[in-house]
């Protein structure tokens, strides 16, 4: 049985989108630890009066006494028993001693599950995010597709158009821009767009090894060209572990003539993936809508990464 919450309270930052969620279905407010010890939660953009109606104020928090609260504690992950969810419940209770605190995660580890008092489904202990790939390295060489990742992809009349793409590729829409350093950018466009290609890549914070470009005797013009096959020989030839494409199409032929593992952002989906299962917490036995796809929960393979898989964020 779920016991009665006063306040929903997400660490920072993978644990605040599941506390919000859980805070809205629960109706009840929503914090940080950082509010919580302030005495301040988020609950609506309003004041309250006596009367018990409101008016809209100024104030993105409102005050509260969590002095006796029932706090539901929420983490993305829980990989380790003495690790921030335990570390944020003892802080909690240094400040309010007499609060009673429930830990809990969307995921747990086969070690840490028994320490929670809730969680939704139990996965490999080596696993990564699929946010993952955009704010850490997950291996050793990490290559990625231009348009469509980088930057949104042309439309057909800007391939088509000489100045609708050169208009293109001057002022494209920056779309997914890694945090990390990039070891290659491999994309289909052509050598001779090089220089125009790098101050973009400049002008935006790309950071990279190599840019990878279709060579002038391979390619005379930007359709038609075969961007698999190129990209592909590529990947295998330079012991890439992981590539980042935009093209579900391409992702799954990259991945059969390569044999390098690729995320295909379009529809978050790991080409290469190996599925190893999950366990879910007893209370969502029998419980519908629970079935994923095998792209949900996979493994990465050894060569040159490590053994990790992808979760999608909520079951």
């Amino acid at each position: 049985m779920f016991p009665e919450i006063d306040v929903v309270c997400g660490i920072p930052r993978g644990g605040v989108l599941p506390a919000n969620i859980i805070a809205t279905r629960l109706a009840r407010p929503c914090n940080t630890p950082d509010l919580l010890e302030r005495g301040e939660c988020w609950w609506t953009s309003s004041t309250f009066v006596d009367n018990n109606r409101h008016y809209y104020g100024n104030d993105f928090t409102v005050k509260m006494n969590f002095s006796k609260a029932k706090i539901l504690l929420v983490d993305d992950t829980s990989f380790n028993p003495l690790g921030t969810l335990e570390r944020v419940k003892q802080r909690l209770l240094t400040k309010f001693p007499k609060a009673t605190i429930y830990k809990s995660s969307v995921y747990a580890m086969s070690n840490t599950k028994k320490h929670l008092d809730f969680y939704c489904k139990v996965i490999s202990r080596n696993h990564w995010f699929e946010k993952d790939f955009l704010i850490r390295k997950i291996t050793g060489t990490v290559a990625a597709d231009m348009d469509g990742f980088l930057c949104r992809d042309p439309r057909p009349e800007e391939v088509l158009d000489d100045n609708l793409y050169l208009k293109f590729i001057n002022e494209a829409t920056p779309y997914m821009i890694p945090y990390y350093r990039l070891d290659y950018v491999v994309t289909g466009r052509l050598e001779r767009y090089r220089a125009i290609t790098e101050m973009w890549l400049a002008a935006h914070g790309v950071k990279y090894g190599t840019l990878i470009m279709q060579p002038p005797e391979v390619a005379m013009v930007r359709e038609g060209t075969d961007h698999v096959l190129f990209k592909s020989n590529f990947l295998s030839k330079n012991n890439v572990g992981f590539y980042i494409e935009s093209s579900q199409r391409q992702s799954e032929a990259i991945y059969k003539r390569s044999r390098v593992q690729t995320m295909c952002v379009d529809p978050m989906q790991l080409f290469g993936a190996t599925n190893i299962g999950y366990e879910y917490h007893p209370s969502f036995q029998g419980y519908k809508n629970l079935e994923h796809p095998v792209e949900s929960n996979v493994e990465l393979g050894n060569i040159n990464k490590p053994n990790a898989h992808p979760n999608y964020l909520f079951p």
